[in-house]
């Protein structure tokens, strides 16, 4: 029996330090005005900024049309010219062998996976490429645009160069972190995975099966957010957690996908690891920056399971929903330091302690950041940045006040794809 609930650890491994939601709001604003008063080059410009202030004047030209920005192991190529948007990010050369395997995945990604930009052979290179004419050119679509690409080669090189032999055009500029964070790093990893993988047996031998998902999905929550880990590994743990929440699949499915991972995480090796965690650089950053209102809307459902869970004096089960909760907000966003501290403030408080013990400090911090007593200062920030897909669909309908102008910007956007 699994007596008490699991550790957390404080993040020893930050990402790219992002402008605070303040400045980013300000930006995201002066981003809408220039594009809604019709100057689409410095709104496109201006985007750029939202991603990190010091891009522009680093990596464009005196004219500031054109910029050539580093992603990882991609070069990211910015025109701003001729009335319109240029994006092309050459990030592998083709491999002698597996050809024709590595086309037809490509064809595939293209076709299912990828909207926003298409995988293009150029000579015996692979590039992301895409156009968009300026009056389509709306903040929004112009951010997701940039994280496609940036994501996409970020993601697509490591299984390329795994799967297929491809090779990467430039080797990413990364940092490695001192030993001492490598080994500090290694201890977490290997108490997390190995708990972890005894708790979710635990939990499906005595037939609670939700238990053991709420396990595994927390063990990878928590990977992701103390360690940031990249490569294969970085890239294996978001797709299981994709898995993880994927409803179209059988839950049992689910679970045994989930420990299977895990199962693979626990043969790594301390050599391996060491490659795996480092920094790197970035042009858009993989997480949305996050409000404290949008948080609190997302959080609804579980604050009201939660308190049926409580009530019922169903401890364990009111503290995994919590955890789960808690430590996917950490996972998916960027967060104000405000609001991640005092997640991690009440996971560390809740950490290996009893049942009951636990279920009391997270329900009674859930009620506060429901109230927002604490946070309630950032309750004011103006409604503005981006916070996630469906934000271009809100942005069209208050641009535009009827459909067929709506579709009209859709249909050059699209068509503008090559």
């Amino acid at each position: 029996m699994i007596n008490h609930s699991p550790a957390f650890y404080r993040r020893i491994v930050s990402p790219v330090a992002v402008p605070g939601l303040y400045e980013l709001e300000v930006s995201w604003a002066k981003a809408q005005e220039l594009f809604q008063n019709q100057n689409y080059p410095d709104a496109i410009r201006a985007c750029i900024a939202y991603c990190n202030p010091k891009l522009c004047s680093k990596y464009g030209n005196a004219e500031q049309t054109a910029f050539d920005i580093p992603h990882g192991s991609a070069i990211i190529q910015v025109r701003i010219a001729e009335g319109k948007l240029s994006i092309n990010a050459p990030f592998l050369a083709l491999p002698v062998e597996n050809r024709v395997a590595l086309m037809r995945k490509i064809g595939e990604i293209n076709f299912s996976e990828l909207v926003m930009a298409q995988i293009e052979k150029k000579d015996d290179e692979l590039s992301f490429v895409a156009e968009l004419p300026f009056e389509a050119c709306m903040p929004i679509i112009v951010y997701e645009l940039f994280r496609s690409v940036c994501l996409g080669a970020d993601y697509w090189d490591d299984e390329f160069t795994t799967h297929f032999a491809a090779q990467r055009l430039r080797e990413p500029l990364i940092k490695a972190h001192p030993e001492s964070i490598i080994k500090s790093g290694w201890t977490i990893f290997t108490n997390l995975v190995n708990s972890a993988i005894e708790n979710a047996n635990e939990y499906e031998h005595n037939r609670k099966n939700p238990y053991a998902w709420d396990t595994i999905i927390i063990c990878l929550q928590k990977l992701d957010y103390i360690l940031n880990l990249q490569g294969k590994f970085g890239n294996g743990i978001n797709d299981e957690i994709s898995r993880l929440n994927n409803g179209y699949v059988d839950f049992n499915e689910r679970i045994k996908s989930g420990k299977k991972f895990l199962l693979e995480l626990q043969k790594l090796s301390y050599e391996q690891f060491s490659l795996e965690i480092f920094e790197g650089e970035v042009f858009v950053p993989s997480k949305y920056a996050a409000r404290l209102e949008n948080l609190q809307q997302n959080f609804d459902r579980p604050y009201e399971l939660s308190k049926k869970e409580f009530t019922n004096g169903e401890f364990e089960a009111c503290s995994l929903t919590i955890i789960q909760n808690y430590t996917g907000i950490l996972y998916e966003f960027n967060l104000p330091a405000e609001i991640e501290d005092f997640l991690c403030q009440s996971l560390i408080a809740s950490a290996e302690k009893p049942w009951k013990e636990c279920a009391e400090v997270l329900f009674n911090s859930l009620k506060k950041f429901m109230e927002a007593d604490i946070l309630a200062k950032l309750a004011t920030t103006p409604p503005s940045a981006p916070n996630g897909a469906e934000a271009v669909e809100n942005q069209l309908a208050s641009l535009f006040a009827d459909t067929s102008s709506i579709n009209k910007v859709l249909s050059s956007f699209s068509s503008f794809f090559k």
